[in-house]
């Protein structure tokens, strides 16, 4: 940080949260990674299962996804996906809440009319 200055360091550290989340890899096989494609759902259910009100056991959840991917964006980028291995059961639990909002169509706010 002190040779290259912050905004680099936290430009740096959001490439490294993409990576993360971006399962493909160029040098994975085009069947390998139509495969880990079918995977972005899932990301799409926890967005909405952490949009809504949640109770104290989401917040946890939420608070230990969130640390696991604050030391990962400030330590170390690995290519392999291995990192995921204990954000995977995290995600899937919230995404879970999310499907099942999805499927009441209970995915936005609802709007007080007055």
């Amino acid at each position: 940080i002190q040779q290259h200055g912050i905004w680099v360091a936290a430009k740096l550290a959001v490439q490294k949260v993409l990576t993360f989340f971006n399962l493909t890899r160029p040098f994975f096989s085009t069947a390998h990674n139509a495969a880990l494609v079918l995977h972005y759902p899932v990301y799409l259910f926890a967005a909405i299962g952490l949009f809504k009100p949640r109770c104290a056991e989401q917040n946890i959840v939420l608070a230990v996804l969130a640390l696991h991917i604050a030391v990962f964006s400030l330590t170390y980028l690995e290519w392999h996906g291995r990192f995921m291995a204990p954000v995977w059961p995290l995600l899937l639990m919230v995404a879970t809440i999310g499907g099942q909002r999805a499927l009441r169509g209970d995915v936005l706010p609802k709007r007080d009319p007055q």
